[in-house]
């Protein structure tokens, strides 16, 4: 991973901060099924697309549990460069090494390295606040929010169940195999269809305060709209 600045005016931006988000745009894209199953369908690995978002949920879950080395060595993995401007920059994700990781397919297979790069265009702002100069992106937030891990793994189990039950499983079976019971099986199903802008929000720690995993599974009858979920959960 590279990271490269355009101009030489001399101004700074924090390690942390940077890395905060290349993180941040790194969960952004594993919440997007869609772009993620394009991918494998694009290079022959179509059928390993519910398997690779059920392991993108969980690679989602899992980092902020993962020591800082690891979560460097997979941003090294998947981030071929960083371009940085003095309001904006460009991070280019490499799609082969993020199949590879998300579907554990032969990683020399040449459909896969040939696949070419996912450039994320991000603009930011430094502001001086008190001694410390601090990032703050174009909706006024800070890469460094902290996520809610078990928002995140309540999400994650909802996608695994729904996995499990499309290739043939019953409530029963999933609850057994997830060690739970049915009822709460079929209590997580519907974040499974959560609006994709939700989502994304709670993986990156832009979500409301007080959506938390308690409130979105047991005092929240979530609508099948999305733009009705939207009105639930985030006003």
């Amino acid at each position: 991973m590279q990271a490269k600045r355009r101009s030489g005016d001399g101004w700074r931006l924090p390690a942390a901060e940077l890395e905060g988000l290349v993180e941040r745009e790194l969960m952004r894209l594993l919440s997007d099924h869609s772009t993620l199953a394009s991918w494998m369908k694009d290079h022959g690995l179509g059928e390993l697309v519910a398997s690779g978002a059920c392991n993108a949920e969980q690679l989602a879950t899992g980092y902020p549990r993962r020591s800082a080395t690891d979560r460097r060595r997979l941003l090294q993995r998947v981030v071929e460069r960083i371009d940085l401007a003095p309001d904006t920059m460009t991070i280019r994700f490499n799609i082969g090494a993020v199949i590879q990781h998300l579907t554990q397919a032969d990683h020399q297979t040449q459909s896969i390295t040939a696949c070419g790069s996912h450039v994320v265009t991000t603009p930011f702002a430094m502001a001086r606040r008190g001694i410390e100069t601090k990032l703050v992106l174009s909706d006024g937030t800070s890469p460094s929010q902290k996520v809610d891990v078990a928002l995140i793994h309540l999400i994650a189990k909802a996608h695994c169940y729904m996995k499990a039950m499309t290739n043939g499983k019953s409530r029963s079976d999933v609850a057994a195999l997830y060690g739970v019971l049915p009822s709460e099986v079929s209590q997580a199903l519907p974040l499974a269809f959560l609006d994709p802008t939700i989502t994304q929000a709670i993986l990156t720690g832009r979500h409301p305060a007080s959506l938390n995993a308690h409130r979105l599974l047991r005092d929240v009858e979530l609508p099948l709209s999305w733009s009705e979920q939207r009105q639930v959960l985030f006003t």
